[in-house]
């Protein structure tokens, strides 16, 4: 469970994807990542230029970009953006599961993106 204390990396291995511009869903299992359970947390890092959205979820997702509205809220959109260049910790306490499937989209092609599971802020 996160605690106020500095992320601290799992022992088993990193993994990386590449967002393009039509929506895709992968599944992630636990033993991708070297371990036998789900540590509470993931940091992402995306290393691309663009934002990449991306979703987290038990089943493929289908995504859409958030499209902005000018009076209104727009369209919105069932996913999270990730800022070229900036770490973002989530929780994945919903994810106790053996199905992760993590779908991405993005406004450009060949967005390369890293998740490193952990525990942490």
């Amino acid at each position: 469970m996160a605690g106020n204390f500095p992320f601290t990396p799992s022992p088993g291995f990193s993994i990386g994807f590449t967002a393009g511009t039509s929506s895709q869903s992968r599944q992630v299992k636990q033993s991708d990542i070297g371990l036998n359970y789900w540590p509470s947390q993931v940091r992402l890092f995306n290393t691309g230029t663009v934002l990449v959205w991306i979703y987290f979820a038990a089943q493929p997702t289908a995504i859409t970009i958030p499209i902005p509205g000018t009076n209104t809220v727009g369209t919105p959109g069932q996913c999270v953006p990730l800022v070229p260049g900036i770490l973002e910790v989530f929780s994945l306490s919903n994810f106790q599961l053996a199905n992760l499937w993590i779908s991405d989209i993005s406004t450009a092609t060949s967005q390369n993106y890293y998740l490193t599971f952990g525990e942490g802020l």
